[in-house]
């Protein structure tokens, strides 16, 4: 798997042989202005790496539908990344 940019989206039933399928060799393997997006079970990703790889600015974002956990992580797992806007531009999405 190689995500050249843009979204990719998981769709798949939570097994054993699908927990945990999104972790740090698969975060490696996309591009950092990549998004994950996760319509699936809570434990198809591993939460911690990807929190790990967001705050590295190693991917564009992530977006889950269902966190892993009973009580979702802090902070939010989707976040934006804002280095190609403008100062008043980070303004607006961070109020």
């Amino acid at each position: 798997m190689r995500v050249k940019g843009g979204p990719l989206t998981l769709h798949v039933r939570l097994s054993n042989d699908t927990e945990g399928m999104m972790g740090h060799k698969e975060f490696e393997r996309m591009k950092s202005s990549a998004y994950l997006i996760n319509t699936s079970r809570g434990g198809l990703v591993n939460e911690e790496t990807l929190v790990r790889t967001l705050d590295n600015g190693e991917l564009g974002g992530a977006a889950l539908g269902v966190p892993g956990g009973a009580t979702p992580p802090e902070p939010p797992l989707a976040r934006p990344r804002l280095g190609g806007a403008d100062a008043a531009r980070r303004r607006i999405d961070l109020e």
